[in-house]
């Protein structure tokens, strides 16, 4: 009895062991496929050592793996800007390199840059413009007793006059309209109307400018009246003070370097109120009888013809 016992006993075991012998087999090789296709396995301690996924890895096993690989983002270099509108300057370099381009020109273009950097956007359009009109006035510029019109403003700074247009050498259209406008505000008389008015009729001096005679011709055309006149301090502030506007010829000196127009038409405790048709920046200062008589070679008084 003891030895079929002990024999059971013995088959028992044997049985176990040549289960865990297959068991230890098996399970490597079970374990290698599933991890193989991407899925965890536990098998027993004695048998295989447990794969961990990252999550249950301790923090010094994390912290000693080597950082993964990171290739950095580089933004691509944006190209430079690049203006397709040429500077006034860049314009008028371009332009004495043209052989076409009159010399003259060139040089008249320079002197107004030079004189006045506010004509800047004038020139720049110089040659691509179309010569024409562009508008009349403004309603701002409507409710103004003495509005400013600057000769080269878009509107008719491009239209043709004398050898150049009304941009450069149209100081004695935009002057009288100025003075035209003010006294009878009739809006017709732009600067690009003056400047007609003087091609048609022949004032305008091919290589001198406008004939002086146009300053008290025109005028017959309007109700006003017209009266050369270089007036004394005293006679200035009388006539301001009966309505009456001027127009000055300037010589050399703050407002050009050869020859201008400017209009006279108020004072007040600091100086002379101006109407520069050049310059904005001139036409917001006032100006002392002394700086302006030193540089006056001609002037003109202007009123409403009494009915």
């Amino acid at each position: 009895m003891i030895k079929k016992e002990t024999k059971k006993h013995n088959k028992k075991i044997l049985f176990r062991k040549r289960f865990f012998h297959v068991l230890k087999i098996l399970l490597p090789c079970m374990a290698a496929l599933l991890l193989f296709t991407g899925t965890t396995v536990y098998t027993p301690l004695s048998l295989h050592t447990a794969v961990k996924p990252a999550s249950f890895q301790t923090a010094s096993a994390r912290e000693d793996s080597p950082a993964p690989s990171v290739t950095p983002r580089i933004s691509p270099t944006p190209a430079p800007k690049v203006s397709s509108v040429p500077t006034a300057q860049e314009v008028i370099d371009n332009a004495r390199q043209n052989p076409s381009i009159s010399p003259a020109l060139v040089d008249s273009l320079q002197d107004a840059l030079d004189r006045n950097p506010e004509i800047r956007p004038f020139i720049r359009n110089y040659f691509t413009a179309d010569p024409v009109v562009r508008g009349g006035l403004r309603e701002e510029e409507k409710k103004e007793p003495y509005p400013l019109f600057i000769q080269w403003d878009r509107r008719w700074g491009f239209v043709p006059y004398g050898d150049d247009t009304i941009g450069l050498s149209g100081c004695a259209p935009a002057s009288l309209s100025m003075v035209l406008y003010s006294l009878t505000r009739d809006e017709s008389a732009t600067p690009d109307a003056i400047a007609a008015y003087s091609t048609e009729k022949g004032y305008y001096v091919y290589g001198t400018g406008t004939a002086w005679e146009l300053m008290t011709d025109i005028p017959d055309q309007y109700p006003v009246t017209a009266q050369q006149l270089i007036p004394t301090e005293e006679e200035l502030r009388q006539h301001l003070d009966q309505g009456h506007m001027f127009i000055f010829s300037m010589g050399p000196g703050d407002f050009t370097e050869h020859g201008h127009l400017i209009v006279v038409y108020d004072y007040d405790d600091t100086g002379f109120l101006v109407n520069d048709p050049f310059s904005h920046a001139n036409s917001e200062k006032t100006w002392t009888y002394q700086v302006l008589q030193g540089q006056i070679k001609n002037g003109w008084v202007y009123s409403l013809t009494q009915p």
